[in-house]
């Protein structure tokens, strides 16, 4: 149990680092997706005791169900199964840097992101069931997407996928003029860095019940793959631990739950629903590469 103990301390110390920069505790339990008594419990009573237990004849296993038994209100499985994640975001904030504000390529970035979040803070936030085409397999994808306010940072972020996903993404999110919603992605993993970005088309009304659009990042052979995508609204309010909780799902476009739409899955998986390209092992960097190259997409998708 010594990692608990590092992580544990680990995590107190990044609190602090983000108190010293001016956050609030509640502002901090807002970051992490955590209620302000559990933030609190965890760094007034909880950690401390893990950390330096009052009797240290007891084992590690007991020291920390001795922590936890302090307060009612904590769960112990789910903070050690989380703690990695809090760490990691908590690090995110701490080392945050400011963009150049006099840069030419962040301004207009910076302006729609500003413009947009009044609309998608009003309607668009919540969690959603995101269908796509798996990009290595014939199969149906079911992952959760949260879409969530950062009010301290005055943007809205989003989660695809999450802490059970393959291949987890974060990102914001902002809207194109009066036709388009964009979402930017990049991979979360802390040893690979893809990026994602999905375009859907913007609803004009609020009461809408999906969303849809092209999704646009890299395939199971590591070059570009466009397929089209759904977002169902599942809910409005999800914390980020509750959206850790739900896992990613597979189906066959054959075999899928009766209560997922059948028009869903036949509008995402259709022959020409999905767009790659290949790297050639042999390009001749002429119009041949067009034609081999499309060959090749045949044959691969054709084996899947």
């Amino acid at each position: 149990m010594e990692l608990i103990r590092e992580q544990s301390q680990e995590f107190l110390i990044l609190v602090q680092e983000i108190k010293d920069k001016g956050y609030k505790m509640h502002e901090i339990s807002q970051i992490l997706g955590l209620h302000p008594p559990v933030l609190s419990g965890l760094c007034k009573t909880v950690i401390p005791a893990i950390i330096k237990p009052k009797v240290k004849s007891h084992s590690d296993e007991v020291a920390i169900d001795k922590a936890f038994d302090l307060v009612n209100n904590i769960s112990k499985e789910k903070t050690i199964r989380n703690i990695s994640s809090y760490i990691k975001t908590l690090k995110s904030v701490s080392n945050e840097t400011v963009i150049n504000q006099n840069s030419q390529f962040y301004d207009p970035y910076k302006k729609v992101i500003a413009n947009s979040y009044e609309t998608i803070n009003s309607h668009f936030l919540g969690l959603y069931d995101c269908f796509t085409l798996s990009s290595n397999s014939n199969t149906i994808k079911h992952e959760p997407l949260l879409v969530s306010n950062n009010s301290l940072k005055k943007h809205v972020e989003v989660y695809k996928g999450n802490q059970h996903s393959q291949y987890p993404f974060e990102g914001f999110m902002f809207l194109c003029g009066s036709h388009m919603i964009s979402m930017h992605l990049i991979d979360s993993r802390d040893d690979i860095q893809e990026t994602g970005l999905i375009q859907l088309i913007q609803p004009f009304t609020r009461k809408f019940k999906l969303l849809r659009g092209i999704y646009l990042s890299l395939g199971f052979s590591k070059s570009p793959i466009a397929r089209r995508i759904i977002l169902t609204k599942a809910k409005s309010e999800c914390s980020l631990d509750e959206f850790n909780e739900i896992p990613t799902k597979y189906y066959q476009k054959d075999d899928y739950p009766t209560d997922i739409s059948k028009e869903i899955i036949d509008y995402i998986s259709g022959e020409n629903d999905l767009v790659e390209c290949l790297i050639l092992p042999h390009p001749t960097f002429d119009v041949q590469d067009l034609v081999r190259e499309k060959s090749m997409v045949s044959k691969f998708r054709a084996e899947l």
